[in-house]
C-alpha cells in the first residue's frame, strides 16, 4: 500500500505498535508483549522482564556477554530489538546456571532475584531453635520430611549451632521488645 504524505501530515501509531524510520521509510511493527517474570531474549541478551514502559525493557536481571546484571545495580532498561522474543529452554537454562554460579536464584512466585539459602543434603545435620524449651538449640538430620521442610520454610533452619544460638537471642530480644512496647499488659 502506498500512502503519499505532505509536509506537516501526522500518522497515528496503533496501540501496541512502534514506528521505525529508516532511509525515509516508516515501518510499523508490533511491540513484543511480555509479562512481569517472563524470560526474554533480546539482541543477544537473556533477561527476566520487569514491568516497565514505553520502548524500554525493564528487567530483574540480565545475562549480557557472559556477565550477570541485576536490575537494581544499574540502569535497568534498554531498547527493544525488533526480534525480541520469549527465551528458549536452553537460553533460560543459561541464565539460571549463571544465577546459581553467583549464589542467586529466581523466585518466580515473588518475582525477585534472591540469594540461595543453604539447605542440608539428605542425611546431613541442621540446627533449629526450640521455643518450647527456652530457646534451646537442637540438631536434626534432614530427610526431606514434612517437619524438615517446615523448619526450612519458616527460616528456623541453620547450618551450624552458633548461627542458631545467635538467631535464638535475636528472637528472644524481639519478643521481649514486642511485649514491652505493644503487649496487652499496657
Amino acid at each position: 500500500m502506498k500512502i503519499i504524505l505532505t509536509c506537516g501530515d501526522k500518522i497515528n501509531i496503533p496501540e501496541g505498535c512502534k514506528a521505525e524510520i529508516k532511509d525515509g521509510v516508516i515501518t510499523i511493527e508490533k511491540k513484543p508483549k511480555f509479562k512481569d517474570g517472563d524470560i526474554f531474549f533480546n539482541n543477544g541478551i537473556i533477561g527476566i522482564y520487569r514491568n516497565g514502559g514505553g520502548d524500554r525493557i525493564f528487567y530483574h536481571c540480565t545475562l549480557m556477554d557472559e556477565r550477570l546484571f541485576l536490575g537494581e545495580n544499574r540502569p535497568s532498561y534498554f531498547g527493544w530489538d525488533k526480534d525480541a522474543r520469549l527465551a528458549t529452554v536452553e537460553e533460560k537454562q543459561l541464565l539460571f546456571d549463571k544465577l546459581t554460579e553467583q549464589g542467586l536464584c529466581w523466585n518466580a512466585e515473588e518475582k525477585k532475584v534472591e540469594k540461595i539459602r543453604w539447605r542440608a543434603a539428605p542425611g546431613e545435620t541442621y540446627f533449629t531453635i526450640n521455643l518450647y524449651v527456652g530457646y534451646a538449640v537442637q540438631n536434626f538430620v534432614d530427610y526431606n520430611e514434612e517437619y524438615d521442610n517446615a523448619f526450612y520454610n519458616s527460616f528456623n533452619y541453620f547450618k551450624n549451632e552458633e548461627d542458631a544460638r545467635k538467631a535464638a537471642e535475636l528472637v528472644k530480644a524481639t519478643l521481649r521488645k514486642f511485649h514491652e512496647d505493644y503487649g496487652s499488659n499496657k
